[in-house]
């Protein structure tokens, strides 16, 4: 059983993740939730590469490396629904 420490490197847009993960047991999985703040100014094409380290706290020497990539893409757009009024 461990507790793995999580933090965020690397990044220009604020990038949440939670301080610790666990316990787990040897082999359990579990979902991280990872919030990327984007910024009202950013446009299409714009992205940021957060790293992500992943550190044992059993065992220091135990780390993973994650780049987590979020781009602002082409093709979304918001339509608002045309209103008819017949005076």
């Amino acid at each position: 059983v461990d507790i793995f420490t999580l933090a965020v490197l690397s990044n220009k847009w604020e990038t949440e993740v939670p301080s610790t993960v666990g316990p787990l047991a040897a082999g359990e999985e579990v979902e991280v939730p990872v919030v990327v703040h984007i910024p009202a100014s950013a446009s299409e094409g714009s992205y940021d590469i957060a790293t992500i380290i992943i550190t044992s706290q059993g065992d220091s020497t135990k780390s993973y490396t994650i780049e987590l990539r979020t781009m602002i893409g082409a093709g979304w757009r918001v339509y608002l629904p045309a209103i008819m009024r017949y005076w």
